[in-house]
């Protein structure tokens, strides 16, 4: 059972770091440090609340392609249930 339950949006988002503080926009090598986190407000909260400590499961719904797979495999490493809603079923038990 959870103590948390939360529906909502999920994402990846995509924070570029650029080396010093001149940026040539003409130079695609100057975004060398890129890094893929969870994003959206359902994803932020989520994950919060199972850093806080609470049991908790997420209802919303990830594509079968990379960035979905990222999304299952980043709440399962955080502890939480993923709850596919493309994929439901009435007797599963949060």
């Amino acid at each position: 059972m959870s103590d948390v339950v939360v529906v909502g949006n999920i994402g990846i988002d995509t924070n570029v770091n650029f080396p010093g503080n001149q940026i040539d926009f003409e130079n695609a090598a100057n975004f060398t440090d890129n890094c893929d986190t969870i994003g959206q407000a359902g994803g932020y909260a989520a994950r919060n609340y199972a850093q806080l400590g609470y049991e908790t499961a997420f209802i919303g719904h990830a594509s079968d392609y990379f960035s979905g797979k990222f999304i299952r495999k980043t709440l399962t490493d955080d502890g939480l249930t993923f709850v596919d809603s493309g994929r439901y079923q009435p007797q599963h038990q949060l």
